[in-house]
């Protein structure tokens, strides 16, 4: 491998000018707590930040301690919020910006770790995610980082900087474990990776070849459908959703059957992963061979392991789940930028692409409109697609107007990943997002919420409840569920027959739903934001 410009003050600077832009993304485009399985992780965070462990209750949030422990921490040194709730998601996202241009310096350069790290900065999935409390995000980071150490360990000079590199990187995997097991991915490729000379002197040998022929052809003699007939399926589906953002899998109501998220990516991974393997060198293979493997992955283990099996992606909200998938395409389309815009100085371009990121962010965050998303997505999608094709086929001869394109793909791409994508645009979310600040809201309007006890007519809303009150409802995990407050949620239907206990909060959200006598009304429509239930404060001494 030959060695790679070191990494400038300047370089160090510009990457500072991203992870800023990222921030700011981020924060711009909040999602919060808007699902359902995020306010159970908080929950349990919660819980272990009282000292409580309730492990054994909800088998598959409860045994993630990697992902909500950090926000246990975070819980006793600044309070229970919902920025506290996100910070750990929100600092591994920031993470993995570095680590991807941690990783183009390696393979490539500063100029293409900074290019790959602008592109992370704005990958909508990314950015989707690392403001709630989901384990995906954390998970890539964690991923990530195995990946980068295990490279750097191979190339450390002497046994105690290998031995330390690898350390660091069985530990990224073990905490990747703990935040959710789909991380064995990644320790499945250190391990095949490492024994990479055992499978090469086995490739070389024709009777390896003969018995894995054999075992093929009884596989397939046995297993219906035919292998041949799956791996046709899984290509033709993997190239619908990777380049058009379009899933061939009908599903019941249509719901994330399209996004363009990759429509607008797609090709320019694709076009970084040929190129790196048309300048092809010797020390290009471990970041090749992790790409390929991911995308193995990505082709059989999507939403099944068992290879005779196919069952296609059916929801793009189920896409989150292959955000580790993508970083080392990232770097790989960085080192492709790299070529096209090596004439460009980059102390020009990254504060032109900051400075429009941060105008594209705040424009994206004010448009909520679900109607217009498709539009935009397009033709932003469009714009990408033609830039690519232009970038490939640049001449070099005219290193102008090469350089020039080079410019504007950049720039495109830092606008159309604002592009409104579902599921993942804030439209879908937009309803979940107001009435989780209107509870908020409700929670300070609150005269006093010691030892409070709550009615609703609302269960669903329970959780979003809990969590709005800063979890000062006894959240209990030997509920039933795992979900159901140990008695101070109490859902309600008619009270014009009963009353209060003394001191009782009542949220109704049916506007038929009666508010019982003496209950007097702390929260209404006069607010400051629009207010989509009552809320009613009951003394036993009121009129």
């Amino acid at each position: 491998m030959t060695d790679r410009p070191r990494t400038s003050r300047t370089d160090l600077a510009l990457l500072a000018l991203v992870l800023a832009t990222a921030l700011f993304v981020r924060m711009q485009l909040f999602t919060g707590m808007v699902r359902g399985d995020d306010v159970h992780y908080a929950f349990a965070a919660y819980e272990l930040s009282q000292g409580r462990t309730h492990f054994d209750v909800w088998e598959e949030g409860t045994a993630r301690v990697g992902l909500y422990a950090p926000v246990a921490l975070a819980y006793r040194l600044f309070g229970v919020s919902e920025l506290s709730t996100v910070l750990f998601p929100l600092t591994a996202s920031l993470g993995t910006v570095v680590l991807i241009f941690a990783l183009g310096v390696m393979f490539s350069g500063p100029r293409a770790g900074l290019l790959a790290a602008m592109l992370w900065a704005v990958f909508p999935l990314d950015v989707f995610l690392a403001t709630d409390l989901l384990p995906d995000g954390p998970m890539t980071f964690f991923c990530t980082a195995a990946m980068y150490c295990s490279f750097r360990a191979q190339r450390a000079a002497g046994w105690r900087g290998r031995l330390g590199w690898a350390g660091v990187s069985l530990a990224s995997i073990g905490w990747g474990l703990s935040i959710k097991p789909l991380a064995a991915v990644a320790a499945l490729f250190l391990i095949a990776w490492s024994a990479r000379r055992g499978i090469l002197w086995l490739a070389k040998r024709q009777w390896t070849w003969a018995a894995a022929g054999a075992v093929g052809l009884i596989y397939i003699f046995l297993q219906p459908p035919s292998f041949l007939s799956v791996l046709s399926s899984t290509a033709a589906d993997f190239s619908s959703a990777l380049l058009l953002g379009r899933i061939n899998q009908p599903t019941g109501d249509g719901f994330g059957r399209e996004t363009g998220v990759f429509f607008i990516w797609g090709l320019l991974f694709l076009a970084g992963f040929l190129h790196y393997i048309r300048q092809w060198q010797a020390g290009h293979l471990p970041l090749l061979a992790w790409a390929a493997f991911l995308f193995l992955y990505y082709e059989w283990g999507t939403i099944s392991t068992e290879p005779a099996l196919y069952y296609p992606l059916q929801d793009w909200v189920d896409g989150r789940n292959m955000l580790f998938v993508f970083p080392p395409f990232a770097v790989l389309a960085g080192v492709f930028l790299g070529e096209t815009l090596r004439r460009v100085r980059l102390q020009a371009l990254v504060p032109a692409w900051a400075l429009m990121c941060w105008a594209a962010t705040l424009l994206a965050a004010g448009r909520v409109n679900a109607e217009s998303d498709p539009d935009w997505a397009l033709g932003g999608g469009m714009l990408a697609w033609l830039l690519v094709w232009f970038s490939i086929g640049g001449d070099d001869r005219r290193p102008a107007l090469r350089s020039g394109v080079g410019w504007a793909l950049v720039l495109a791409i830092g606008v159309g990943s604002f592009a409104p994508a579902g599921p993942f645009s804030r439209s879908l979310y937009t309803d979940r997002r107001v009435l989780l600040d209107e509870l908020v809201w409700a929670a300070g309007a609150t005269p006093d919420r010691a030892n409070l006890q709550v009615y609703t007519d609302a269960p669903d809303y329970q959780p979003r409840i809990a969590f709005a009150f800063d979890f000062e409802l006894d959240f209990d995990w030997q509920g039933a569920s795992g979900v159901l407050a140990n008695h101070s949620l109490q859902p309600v239907s008619d009270w014009s027959e009963a009353g209060l206990p003394d001191g009782a909060l009542l949220i109704l959200f049916d506007p038929e739903t009666r508010a019982p006598a003496g209950a007097r009304a702390v929260v209404d429509a006069s607010g400051k934001i629009p207010v989509s239930f009552r809320l009613y404060w009951f003394h036993s001494g009121a009129p």
